[in-house]
């Protein structure tokens, strides 16, 4: 009786000789072999792609999603701090220097921020200024350089950013003298490229130094400010002359020919402050000065200076011709 071979898995018969079994084998060995490299190879390709992607994402996305460990945009915002001695005394202040990753030249903008009391150069961190600047100049921005010098004198802290009359503390003369030259080095700015900026006291302390050097600074923007003396600590001594001096309120001429911006917010609280922005705005009017008044919603606090600072960039921009395109800006 005859019998059917069966198919074996080594060929079509059982009948296929060992050789041609092995030689079977070794080609479904091959095969697999080139199936599994065909399959790495293309998740090799797919990983790469996805970096590729990923990188340029990270190139092409906003500075909101590019920032480094330690907080500053990657797109180029660095600080320093600069150590000062205060005019006649041995007395270090420090000065903290935000710098965009841009060559370093005369026709770079450089805003001088003034802190409040109680207040420090630190005080800019909570207003997230690095961050807020590498939005604004990673957004089309016109680049500029932000110094903040410690206003706290050898004998007060309420400063108010002047020469006190008993020569202890010499801050006007500490901004001009020393923090200017320090943080502009081998490329002084003209008044076009400087502009002073302050909050609280600093808010005074930058309109009564823009109205007291109109050929040092040509933009003037005051937060939260006030605009007549206000000397708990015995800057001026009562000195008249000093006294009207160094009272914004009582030389809104001299603000002719230069930007100023008055922003203050709408849930002030501070009595010294209520009411000194429509206040200084009419003076300024009445002198020939067009202002700039911004109301927006705040308190009198850090955070409120960073929620406006986009919009103080802008103004500040336009001043010094540069675009502001991409800022996406509230209002």
């Amino acid at each position: 009786m005859s019998t059917t071979p069966t198919p074996s898995p080594s060929g079509p018969l059982s009948t296929a000789s060992p050789a041609a079994r092995r030689s079977a084998e070794r080609a479904r060995r091959r095969q697999r072999s080139r199936v599994r490299r065909r399959r790495w190879t293309a998740a090799l390709v797919t990983l790469v792609a996805i970096a590729v992607l990923a990188v340029l994402a990270v190139a092409r996305g906003s500075a909101s999603h590019r920032l480094s460990p330690i907080g500053f945009p990657t797109v180029g915002v660095g600080v320093q701090t600069l150590s000062l001695h205060l005019p006649g005394s041995g007395a270090e202040r420090s000065v903290r220097v935000w710098r965009p990753n841009v060559p370093d030249a005369a026709a770079l903008p450089i805003v001088y921020f003034l802190h409040g009391n109680p207040g420090s150069p630190a005080d800019l961190d909570a207003a997230a200024v690095a961050n807020q600047l590498g939005h604004f100049t990673y957004g089309g921005g016109t680049p500029f350089v932000i110094a903040a010098p410690d206003g706290n004198g050898a004998r007060r802290d309420d400063t108010e950013w002047a020469n006190a009359t008993d020569g202890a503390d010499q801050e006007e003369t500490f901004l001009l003298k020393d923090v200017l030259p320090a943080v502009e080095g081998r490329h002084p700015r003209d008044a076009t490229h400087r502009a002073i900026v302050g909050f609280s006291m600093g808010g005074y302390g930058a309109a009564n130094l823009g109205l007291r050097h109109p050929r040092v600074f040509g933009q003037i923007v005051s937060i939260a400010g006030y605009y007549h003396v206000d000397d708990p600590q015995g800057v001026f001594g009562g000195d008249v002359h000093a006294i009207s001096a160094n009272s914004p309120d009582q030389h809104p001429a001299a603000a002719r020919g230069h930007r100023v911006l008055l922003l203050d917010g709408e849930q002030e609280d501070q009595s010294l402050i209520l009411g000194e922005t429509a206040r200084f705005a009419g003076l300024l009017h009445a002198a020939g000065v067009p202002a700039a008044v911004q109301y927006a919603p705040g308190k009198h606090d850090w955070a409120f200076v960073g929620d406006e600072f986009r919009l103080v960039a802008r103004f500040l921009a336009e001043g010094w011709g540069g675009t502001v395109r991409g800022t996406n800006p509230r209002r």
